[in-house]
């Protein structure tokens, strides 16, 4: 047992660093950073300190991974699950993704605490804010400093917004409350030009429910080749954004439901007093819950009375929106007949009250797959967790035969229950232009819902991993664009690379398709969708391993469709691919082979998914 040290002061980033006067620390004193961003604070006032994930192992990190999506899942314990229901809608489920990121941080800093505690038992600690909420379980002699702190903040507090104004893509982080108003007021002009109260009532009605406008711009325009009405309903984001969306919407003369097609003056009255009643209901289910308390009992004590008033906060900051957007919903499917509902998620809370509903009156539901994912058992849990597989909707429609057997293997689904139509998303995508000669890098960073991403040593080796590659390409006189992976709480690169050159471009926001249509090749840092959208543009790809989610290898790795590099091997690698063309054509070729398998229907998926969405 190390006891060297008589006072030890644990810090976050939640912690106001400006408000720590450093001088009052002698050699006497111990910091010990929890984060990447209380790491370089500290570092860069030079002060030595520990990191938090010094204390535990890597398969320590496996189990606060699995506890946080057990967890995750309190909203179903039995005492509880009926009480949080409106209008047979589990609220506490609604908040799923949410919870699920922040349990997954606040179980790293609950291990650790508990190891170091168990690692100094003669220190006296000087922590704040949740530090010293988790240190007064474990140590009764913790003394609280007092700084000001930083609110807890939760997954989707505050919307990405992506602008373009010419060639330039600016990012803004809005306040998730302006962002409504400013989409409330744009519903007004949708309303006028999209209203869906005009039906042809011999067409069967399909709703797509929170559909990427763009991406999916073949799947609403085969709709005019068909006796079918459109109905779009997009309440997370916005269904018009520019002209280009706009045009898509308008051309295959798909009707938008917003909250004005719905207006009904008693909602606002009902909810009122509804809110505030639901409020006190919380309070009151949450307050000396016995079964919670033992719920949440985690390396023998129970972490409930720290998180009750944290999802206490969290539903009654939701749910005005939650209630209304349920009432709205609900008179939706009184107003409106469908024959079918198409979803590409079952996380989101639009995708869960709208397939509640559908149930209801029998109408089936349709989970499109989304994306590409990790296709292993080792990922069964994640996969679960993030609802890749269906939980409640009647049909999966998946890309190919390599997905299906995913959602069998892994997924536990029936193969009848499976329908393989391929990927709507990528009809009629084809390159254009000229290849302008670029290296383009996908870069995705850590990922908050994965405990293996928080720890210092992932996010230095992630930059330093970042750096190397920009000097190799540098050092090649190749031009290089770091296209950012479109998330909220993404690692920001800009700063770390124009310190190897201002020439490189990072690219922030927009849609990632355009920049591999014009570049030579493309490197990744991670699995992403990208790849198989590189594949499909004959474009060749090194993937080189950063982060090690201890997720298996998925099958676009294993079948050499693209080439896996370390970073040491990447110069030349990319050698290879640029002077040896029998090298670089074998590559594409293991590379077609792969899509040919993974994606049917190419080309036609729009027309084949209308079809069997017209059979339902």
């Amino acid at each position: 047992m190390e006891s060297l040290k008589k006072e030890i002061f644990l810090i976050d980033s939640s912690i106001n660093f400006e408000d720590i006067s450093l001088n009052n620390f002698n050699d006497d004193f111990l910091f010990v950073s929890f984060d990447f961003l209380t790491h370089k604070l500290l570092k860069k006032n030079h002060c030595k300190h520990k990191i938090s994930d010094e204390f535990i192992s890597k398969e320590t990190l496996d189990i606060i991974q699995h506890q946080a999506y057990n967890l995750a899942t309190w909203y179903f314990e039995p005492s509880i699950s009926k009480l949080l229901e409106y209008s047979g809608v589990n609220i506490g489920r609604l908040l799923h993704e949410q919870i699920v990121v922040f349990l997954v941080q606040f179980l790293k800093k609950v291990f650790e605490i508990d190891y170091i505690v168990k690692h100094y038992p003669n220190s006296k600690f000087i922590t704040s804010g949740i530090l010293y909420e988790i240190l007064k379980l474990y140590d009764d002699k913790t003394t609280k400093i007092q700084v000001s702190q930083k609110p807890i903040s939760f997954a989707h507090d505050k919307v990405r917004y992506n602008l373009k104004i010419g060639n330039r893509h600016f990012l803004f982080l809005i306040p998730r409350n302006f962002y409504l108003k400013l989409k409330k007021i744009s519903e007004i002009f949708i309303h006028k030009l999209f209203n869906p109260d005009k039906l042809n009532n011999n067409f069967k009605t399909c709703l797509f429910v929170e559909l990427p406008t763009d991406r999916f711009k073949e799947l609403f325009l085969e709709s005019t080749n068909l006796k079918e009405n459109s109905i779009f309903f997009s309440r997370r984001r916005p269904a018009i954004w520019n002209f280009e969306s706009y045009s898509i919407l308008k051309n295959s003369k798909s009707k938008i439901i917003t909250e004005y097609s719905l207006s009904d003056s008693k909602i606002p009255i009902i909810l009122n007093k509804e809110i505030e009643e639901f409020s006190n209901k919380i309070c009151g289910i949450f307050e000396n819950n016995e079964e919670l308390e033992r719920f949440f009992y985690i390396n023998n004590k129970s972490l409930w009375k720290i998180l009750c008033p944290i999802f206490s906060k969290l539903i009654n900051s939701r749910i005005e929106e939650f209630l209304f957007e349920i009432k709205l919903t609900k008179k939706m499917f009184s107003k409106y007949e469908f024959n079918s509902v198409l979803i590409l998620s079952e996380v989101g809370v639009t995708e869960q009250i709208v397939t509640k509903f559908a149930r209801e009156k029998n109408i089936p539901v349709v989970l499109l797959q989304m994306g590409h994912h990790h296709d292993t058992k080792e990922a069964r849990e994640t996969n679960y967790s993030q609802a890749v597989y269906p939980i409640n909707a009647d049909k999966f429609v998946v890309w190919g035969n390599i997905s299906k057997s995913d959602a069998v293997e892994n997924g536990n689904l029936s193969s009848e229950n499976i329908e393989v139509l391929g990927s709507p998303r990528y009809d009629n995508v084809f390159s254009e232009g000229n290849n302008e000669g670029y290296i383009l890098l996908a870069a995705t960073g850590p990922v908050q819902m994965q405990v293996r991403s928080l720890t210092v040593q992932t996010y230095e080796e992630y930059e330093s991993q970042i750096q190397e590659i920009c000097k190799i390409v540098m050092k090649l006189g190749k031009k290089l664009i770091i296209k950012i992976h479109p998330s909220p709480t993404e690692h920001d690169l800009t700063d770390l690379v124009k310190q190897i050159s201002p020439n490189i471009q990072v690219v922030t926001t927009g849609d990632i398709l355009p920049l591999i249509k014009s570049c030579d090749l493309m490197l990744v840092t991670g699995l992403s969708t990208s790849i198989l959208e590189a594949h499909i543009l004959k474009k060749p790809v090194i993937s080189i391993p950063v982060i090690d989610f201890n997720l298996g290898t998925p099958k676009i790795f294993s079948s050499n469709s693209c080439l896996i590099s370390s970073i040491d091997k990447l110069e030349n690698n990319l050698l290879k691919i640029f002077d040896d063309s029998e090298f670089r054509l074998a590559l594409l070729e293991r590379a077609n082979n792969f899509l040919d398998n993974y994606i049917t229907n190419f080309n036609s998926a729009s027309k084949k998914l209308h079809e069997f969405l017209l059979k339902l």
